[in-house]
């Protein structure tokens, strides 16, 4: 599951510097245009990579790992429908860091971490790798809504991959 995240981990090494340059510059409209592809890019290379999981889960885990794999299919699913999202999301994190906003994603991790404790008491005990596989992208999920809310109220700028409206939300700093 971790391999289907590499797209998202490459880009955002590729886009730091100009995120960075563009914010500097107080480019607001070239840097939404940067982040907006870059989450186009993440989610469909990413789709790319979990489609042959969610069609063909089983047999590839059997394939590669072994049958005594084959089990985990579903925890893999969720996990890769979690990164899905975290490309969706688009690059957040990396936009806060470049542009001095650091504390906000430690706090956005740090809430994401207890979300994902909470998740993993409540779902291991009944659903085993499955309820770790929802918490795990529980936290991803919170994680990511966090960064992205606070890209969008500090540095003006949506991260999502599609281009959306975001006047509703009230942007500070």
């Amino acid at each position: 599951a971790v391999m289907v995240a590499v797209p998202i981990t490459l880009i955002n090494s590729v886009i730091g510097p100009s995120m960075a340059r563009l914010h500097a510059e107080g480019d607001r409209r070239r840097l939404q245009q940067l982040c907006s592809r870059a989450a186009q890019a993440m989610t469909v290379a990413v789709l790319a990579l979990t489609l042959p999981f969610l069609i063909y889960g089983e047999p590839l885990l059997s394939f590669v790992f072994g049958e005594d794999f084959a089990h985990a299919e579903t925890a893999l699913v969720i996990i890769c429908l979690a990164q899905l999202a975290s490309a969706a999301f688009g690059p957040n994190a990396l936009l806060l860091v470049m542009t001095g906003a650091e504390r906000r994603v430690t706090w956005a991790m740090a809430v994401a971490l207890a979300v994902n404790a909470a998740v993993l008491l409540l779902l291991v005990p009944p659903l085993g790798q499955v309820g770790a596989a929802w918490a795990a992208g529980a936290g991803l999920l919170t994680w990511n809504v966090i960064a992205w809310l606070d890209a969008w109220r500090i540095v003006r700028v949506n991260t999502f991959f599609l281009p959306a409206r975001m006047s509703h939300v009230e942007p500070t700093g």
